[in-house]
C-alpha cells in the first residue's frame, strides 16, 4: 500500500492487475508528453501538456509502479472457489488526476480540424502497425479513466478488504457485490472481451 503526502487533496483509487498494460499506457503517454516539452527555458510550452502536465504523469506512473511492486493480494469470492482478477490500491493526487486529464483532453483536441500540428506529429510517433492517432488518444483516455473512477462506497469497501489481508482475501458478500460492480465500471472503460469479462465477474 503507498500514501501521498498531506496537504493536498488526495483519493484512494483501486485498480485490478492488467499484466503491465496500464502501466504501459501510460509510459508511452508519457513519452508523447516528452517530446512536447520546451526544448530550453526561452521557449514557451504548449498549453495543456507543459512542464506540469508531465510531471502530474510522473506522479501518478511512480505511484502505480511502486503498488505493483508491493503486490495484490490473491482475491475469492466468498465461496472461496473462484478467484479474481487482484486490484491494487494506493493514493493519488486530485489535482494530478486533473492535470493528466487535461493533457489527455488537449491531444484529443489537437486532432480536430485545425488542431495543433506538433501535438498531432508527436502522436504519430508512436503508432503501431493500422493504429490511428484517435486510437493512440482513446487508449490515453481509456487508462485515465480506469484511474479516475469515480470513489464510491464499493471502492471503499474494496480498500478495506484489501487493507486487512496481505495474502489471500475471502470477500464477504457485501465486498464481493461491490467488486462486481466496480468491476463493471472497469470493464465499461478498458475492456470487452468476453474472457476478460469472465475473469473479472466470473459469469
Amino acid at each position: 500500500m503507498t500514501s501521498v503526502g498531506s496537504g493536498s487533496a488526495t483519493r484512494w483509487v483501486v485498480v485490478p492487475d492488467t499484466d503491465g498494460e496500464l502501466t504501459q499506457t501510460l509510459a508511452m503517454l508519457e513519452d508523447v508528453l516528452l517530446l512536447l516539452q520546451p526544448v530550453d527555458e526561452s521557449e514557451v510550452a504548449l498549453p495543456k501538456v507543459g512542464p506540469d502536465e508531465l510531471h502530474a504523469l510522473q506522479n501518478i506512473c511512480l505511484r502505480l509502479l511502486a503498488a505493483e511492486r508491493f503486490g495484490a493480494p490473491q482475491l475469492y469470492t466468498p465461496d472461496g472457489k473462484f478467484e479474481y482478477v487482484p486490484p491494487f490500491f494506493f493514493q493519488l493526487l486530485e489535482e494530478d488526476l486533473a492535470a493528466v486529464g487535461r493533457a489527455v483532453a488537449q491531444l484529443g483536441s489537437a486532432l480536430l480540424p485545425g488542431g495543433d500540428s506538433e501535438m498531432h506529429e508527436a502522436l504519430r510517433g508512436f503508432l503501431q502497425g493500422r493504429q490511428t492517432c484517435q486510437d493512440l488518444v482513446v487508449r490515453f483516455a481509456q487508462g485515465h479513466g480506469v484511474l479516475d473512477l469515480e470513489p464510491d462506497r464499493d471502492s471503499r469497501l474494496l480498500v478495506e478488504a484489501l487493507a486487512a489481508e496481505r495474502g489471500r482475501v475471502v470477500l464477504n458478500r457485501e465486498q464481493d457485490e461491490a467488486y462486481r460492480r466496480y468491476a463493471e465500471r472497469f470493464l465499461a472503460l478498458h475492456f470487452n472481451d468476453p474472457l476478460d469479462r469472465f475473469l473479472f465477474r466470473g459469469a
